[in-house]
């Protein structure tokens, strides 16, 4: 499956995954936030399900509430980098 080509299959996969990891974690499914997933969506993943994977469950362990939030992925972007859906808000570190 290629991802950037594919966005509706990379937002369902995403959906599952994080229900997925919700009930295994919480015992409840775990959303996502519009923002957080149109990060996810602008990041060049390779088709690289295995990095999604990772990426969701280290963001879900930052999560405080019933949905992953942009700045719980933020907070994971030290084994990948994210790129914002929003050029503007992106910050210029070096």
């Amino acid at each position: 499956m290629q991802f950037a080509a594919r966005s509706e299959d990379l937002r369902a996969l995403v959906l599952d995954e994080l229900a997925r990891i919700g009930l295994a974690q919480r015992g409840a499914p775990l959303g996502i936030e519009d923002a957080a997933l149109a990060r996810l969506l602008a990041h060049p993943f390779d088709d690289n399900e295995t990095e999604l994977t990772a990426l969701l469950l280290r963001a879900a362990r930052r999560a405080t509430g019933p949905a992953v939030r942009a700045r719980d992925l933020d907070a994971t972007v030290g084994e990948i980098t994210i790129h914002s859906a929003h050029p503007a808000s992106r910050s210029s570190r070096s």
